[in-house]
């Protein structure tokens, strides 16, 4: 009987590991897309703002999208990484987290967040402070996208610009692409995980 007992609670750690391991891939997966939709969204407003600076970041090329990608992809690891450690909701994996939480109403468990509205009371917390803990966790995300950027793009045989001047044109560039990203398909992506919920529910 021990043995057989020892054998099933292995069984059932396997099992619990498998199931973790692809909710793991689909997670990573849906992150990634989150990622290219956002750097094809921000690519626009991006090569805008630099053709009206007279920059020379992107060029233009479309193919700067794989690097907003990545960007995107690095400082959204770390914004999840903070969520983790101050307890906030910020990144996508801690929105769709946060969609798990509920509160009591007429001694029912109901849903916290049943509106895009409901995910920012929630994201953006009730006093000034947590204001402004919300407005940090963008600016190192965009600090954070700026390192990638620069650091996939910097060429010092081929850059025409001082190194910091170069630095502060992308962190300029940066913050246009998650600002965009922000207020156009955040929402829009918690939107969907909401829905998504309610037809699971």
């Amino acid at each position: 009987m021990p043995k057989f007992g020892f054998f099933s609670s292995g069984l059932a750690a396997g099992a619990a590991l498998v199931v973790l391991y692809f909710a793991g891939i689909v997670m990573l997966a849906l992150v990634a897309i989150h990622a290219l939709i956002a750097a094809v969204i921000a690519f626009v407003p991006v090569i805008y703002v630099e053709s009206r600076r007279y920059w020379a970041v992107t060029n233009e090329d479309p193919g700067f999208i794989a690097t907003l990608q990545l960007a995107f992809l690095i400082s959204g690891a770390a914004a999840f990484a903070l969520d983790l450690l101050l307890g906030t909701h910020v990144s996508v994996p801690a929105m769709i987290a946060a969609l798990d939480l509920t509160h009591f109403e007429f001694a029912r468990r109901q849903p916290l967040i049943t509106s895009v509205l409901d995910y920012y009371a929630v994201a953006l917390g009730p006093t000034p402070w947590t204001w402004l803990r919300y407005v940090g966790l963008h600016v190192a995300i965009v600090l954070v996208f700026a390192g990638v950027v620069y650091r996939v793009t910097a060429d010092e045989e081929r850059e025409p610009e001082p190194p910091m001047k170069r630095y502060l044109q992308i962190l300029v560039l940066s913050g246009v692409a998650v600002g965009t990203a922000a207020v156009t398909l955040f929402p829009l992506t918690t939107w969907a995980m909401i829905a998504l919920r309610n037809l699971k529910n």
